[in-house]
């Protein structure tokens, strides 16, 4: 039983010693993290925006927690268009390293967004409106994600998170190497 957890310890450090090279080289160049932190954004962006077609998100906002104000039926007024923020670099950023925080928009999050196919936008229902939101000088229909894309993309979101927790450790271990003596 000893021989099998030294045996595994031995392969944790090794591996480790090996993403460190292909991360940082050892501690020799810690800025090259950047570039594999860039390359993950970028491949998650595709991901996000090609494979799962989510491409905007709607954050809460103080008049969420209130009730909207009635109209003279005594119906709920039905609101304007939403305020769609696009799943950028930045909000993927943000996801993957959270101790910044840089907008608290992308923590509170009321409705994701994914884009409306062709035969969607033909068979709309007439009370459902197609919203449009407009990213990278183009103007993208959208539709609300159902709770399962949401589910997949928050665990995908997840997982860019360890990521960055991942980073995080090597850049860490990285400067540690550069200061140590």
């Amino acid at each position: 039983m000893v021989s099998v957890v030294r045996a595994a310890a031995e392969l944790t450090t090794i591996v480790f010693l090996w993403a460190l090279l292909a991360v940082a080289d050892h501690g020799l160049r810690p800025a090259k993290v950047v570039w594999w932190m860039l390359g993950v954004l970028l491949i998650f962006w595709w991901f996000v925006r090609y494979r799962l077609k989510i491409v905007a998100f709607e954050p809460k906002s103080d008049a969420d927690q209130k009730p909207a104000p009635a109209d003279l039926t005594g119906l709920q007024s039905s609101s304007a268009a939403p305020n769609f923020w696009p799943i950028s670099l930045l909000f993927l950023f943000d996801r993957l390293i959270p101790v910044y925080k840089i907008r608290e928009e992308h923590y509170t999050i009321k409705q994701f967004y994914r884009k409306a196919s062709g035969k969607e936008i033909a068979t709309v229902l007439p009370d459902r409106p197609i919203y449009h939101v407009a990213y990278l000088r183009k103007k993208h229909p959208v539709l609300p994600a159902s709770d399962v894309e949401r589910v997949r993309l928050e665990k995908w979101l997840v997982v860019l998170r360890v990521i960055g927790v991942g980073f995080t450790v090597f850049l860490l271990a990285a400067i540690n190497a550069l200061t140590a003596p």
